[in-house]
């Protein structure tokens, strides 16, 4: 049940490039916009962002399969690398200062760490 949980919530990094968590200026105004109109920040953070997010999902689909088709050994290895990433997105996205980008990826990072 905890590893259907898990690959949910990796699944559910969708959020991180759905939601309006990236600022945004214009003309003065501060405007929250989606990682796809997000254009504030160099292309090379941009792509590392969407590379997270893209391996978080790819990772939670295959995490839902693993569990799904019962195969432990693959998931237990799963559930290590997703930790990894979002630890490491969580330090990146604070490295760049992306607030509220930072305090969605960190709930979802302990909420994996109570699952676990």
């Amino acid at each position: 049940m905890c590893d259907l949980l898990f690959g949910l919530l990796d699944v559910f990094s969708l959020v991180l490039i759905v939601l309006p968590l990236y600022p945004n200026m214009v003309n003065g105004f501060v405007y929250s916009v989606n990682l796809f109109a997000y254009t504030q920040t160099t292309m090379l953070n941009r792509l590392l962002y969407w590379l997270m997010f893209i391996t978080l999902v790819v990772i939670g689909v295959m995490k839902l399969f693993l569990t799904k088709f019962g195969i432990e050994r693959c998931n237990k290895i799963m559930t290590g690398v997703s930790m990894v990433i979002s630890i490491l997105s969580v330090l990146f996205l604070a490295m760049t200062r992306e607030t509220y980008a930072v305090i969605v990826v960190f709930l979802l990072l302990v909420i994996k760490g109570v699952l676990v």
